[in-house]
């Protein structure tokens, strides 16, 4: 029983993982289409606009490399595996709350069980 348990909530949590990003890329591709929309309303006046907004995304991303690794390929490479770091972290944390939260169901078990035996006898 208590395994069923636990795969359904390993199930539940990635499911709303999943969920997630899902609704996060619907929101992102919301956007680009309403930018579309606005360009084509405009004739295509908001072309500097947005060359200059590209301009500046790419000077941020090129700072923020700076600081994690020198804006080099190895920086980015860090990125990722520190990215990749943080993400096994979370699910380590994640799996100790469980085992926790199960070690607290079993110890309630066997209270329960022994409060039964006791009425018994």
């Amino acid at each position: 029983m208590r395994k069923k348990k636990k795969k359904k909530k390993k199930k539940k949590k990635k499911r709303r993982r999943k969920e997630k990003t899902e609704e996060e890329q619907q929101e992102e591709e919301e956007k680009k289409d309403e930018k579309q929309e606005e360009e084509d309303k405009d004739g295509g006046e908001n072309i500097v606009a947005e060359k200059e907004e590209e301009g500046e995304e790419e000077e941020e991303e090129k700072e923020k490399g700076r600081e994690d690794g020198g804006g080099t390929a190895g920086g980015r490479e860090e990125k990722g595996y520190l990215r990749e770091r943080g993400e096994r972290e979370e699910e380590e944390e994640e799996e100790e709350e469980e085992e926790e939260e199960e070690e607290e169901e079993e110890e309630e078990d066997k209270e329960k069980n022994k409060k039964r035996r006791r009425k018994r006898s």
